[in-house]
């Protein structure tokens, strides 16, 4: 049984430090990338939240976002991992 069959949860925040003329065209490229989701930017600086199954899913959507135009870094600052049940909750109602 794997992480898939338990539906494990993985939560990342991201600091993405970006050229502040280019903040439309990261915006537009983070909408590509599966799980990313732009929480807060200011200037050349914006916070990403990833969602993923797995630390792969994270890390590559980690890679991703570091190789989008106009973006100079992206570091992940956090991480979270939660297990979830075998049969997905389904028992208890959870969707």
């Amino acid at each position: 049984m794997g992480p898939e069959d338990i539906g494990e949860l993985h939560i990342a925040s991201l600091l993405v430090q970006r050229d502040p003329g280019q903040a439309g065209m990261v915006r537009d490229g983070l909408a590509g990338v599966p799980g990313a989701e732009l929480q807060i930017e200011e200037g050349a600086k914006a916070i990403v939240t990833v969602e993923g199954a797995s630390a792969g899913d994270i890390a590559e959507a980690l890679t991703r976002i570091q190789l989008l135009p106009g973006v100079m870094s992206a570091v992940m600052v956090f991480h979270h991992q939660e297990a979830g049940e075998p049969d997905g909750g389904a028992e208890r109602g959870v969707p």
